[in-house]
């Protein structure tokens, strides 16, 4: 077959011969309607549809913008340099890595950041950086793998939503693009174990608990899931798998002061939580705006209103309150604790997908999705911290001693 002829069958257009002749029925009648209908069917089964090259489009462009600020230096952060620095020094130090502070790291450009701060972060976390480190200690590559693996999970959000649209938006979200792509904030590989762990809970898979295991050894919030994942477990291979998946940990525990660093280092003790509960105290939101401590208190209590309201109305069926816990424990958590970030509220929008309700998905999107100084980094007038030098020598320079 010529590939004209395959692209008039897959295309349409004027029929090419073969169309013709399948089109005829025995003795060069005409096919039924029947057979018209079927012949049609397949012919157009290849081609795209509008809503299909939309996507493709849109997923495209915002691919492309978030590769362009990938390539920028961050400008509301040096964490960073601080992860790529201890990834680095993790191939000198080993296990023990957690026993150490920048001020440990000699001349590198990393030893002045938080000098006196160990790794705070759990064991995925300072692998994950290792691992890229190894292969190119640069501030790009780490955003490049992050960009990478959001686009996994939007993905992973359209196959557990059944909503493709709401994995674009999810990918389009103004809050993931800015920390995640520019200022390359890890909470991507936190949302990736515990997406896939809930789409293997979905599939009845004991390998979701071991993904979860590992989504807590990234950040430790996934935890709020857990009553979530054990209510769900049949078996004792789902306790097997999320035991040996904190092996990490444990080799870390077994050599360092891991557990210590991880768990309330004293070091990050203070007041700076512009989403806590009470907005106007203002010993406790660090000299943040009122007009942005404003946004911050619409968007998380409308998030927990959602919540509790839809909660409510499953009263009658106690095993669906299972649902809600994780994102009302979450933010429940988010507005409590002493320090707390912007570039935490894409996890409140994962945490929610276990409820499944379309309604209250994308209400918990749209507001996770409204924290100013994303808006205000991508409209290119940053605020909050603002690096007066950022590191544009290590965008792609190598970062070491």
């Amino acid at each position: 077959m010529s590939f004209r002829v395959l692209l008039a069958q897959l295309f349409g257009g004027k029929k090419s011969p073969v169309c013709a002749y399948t089109l005829a029925g025995p003795g060069g009648q005409e096919a039924s309607p029947l057979a018209r209908q079927a012949l049609a069917a397949a012919r157009s089964a290849g081609r795209p549809s509008f809503s299909q090259i939309l996507l493709f489009f849109c997923y495209a462009a915002a691919l492309l913008g978030r590769l362009w600020l990938a390539a920028q230096p961050p400008v509301n952060s040096t964490d960073l340099m601080r992860y790529v620095g201890f990834g680095r020094e993790f191939w000198h130090y080993g296990l023990k890595i957690y026993n150490y502070t920048p001020a440990d790291f000699g001349s590198a450009p990393y030893a002045e950041l938080w000098p006196h701060l160990q790794f705070i972060y759990p064991a995925l976390a300072l692998l994950f950086f290792a691992a890229l480190a190894a292969l190119y200690p640069c501030l790009f590559l780490p955003r490049l793998v992050l960009t990478g693996m959001e686009l996994a999970n939007s993905a992973l959000v359209s196959r557990l939503s059944g909503n493709k649209w709401l994995g674009l938006a999810f990918f389009l979200s103004p809050v993931s693009i800015w920390w995640t792509s520019r200022e390359g904030q890890y909470e991507a590989v936190v949302a990736f174990c515990t997406l896939l762990g809930l789409l293997l809970l979905r599939r009845k898979s004991a390998w979701a608990h071991g993904w979860l295991g590992l989504a807590i050894q990234a950040k430790y919030w996934p935890a709020a899931l857990l009553p979530y994942f054990l209510s769900a477990a049949r078996n004792f291979r789902a306790l097997a798998c999320l035991t040996i998946s904190f092996l990490p940990s444990l080799a870390f525990a077994l050599k360092s002061q891991y557990v210590f660093h991880i768990l309330g280092n004293p070091a990050m003790a203070g007041n700076c939580n512009p989403y806590f509960w009470n907005p106007a105290d203002s010993s406790k939101t660090c000299g943040t705006p009122p007009w942005h401590l404003a946004v911050n208190a619409f968007a998380t209590y409308a998030m927990l209103a959602v919540l509790v309201g839809r909660a409510w109305v499953a009263r009658r069926e106690p095993w669906k309150l299972w649902r809600y816990i994780g994102a009302v424990a979450f933010l429940a958590y988010y507005k409590s604790v002493s320090w707390a970030t912007a570039w935490y509220m894409p996890m409140c929008f994962v945490f929610a997908l276990p409820v499944d309700e379309p309604l209250v998905l994308w209400a918990m999107l749209a507001l996770s999705a409204m924290e100013p100084m994303a808006w205000a980094g991508l409209l290119g007038h940053p605020i909050g911290w603002v690096n007066t030098q950022p590191p544009a020598a290590f965008v792609f320079g190598i970062i070491g001693r």
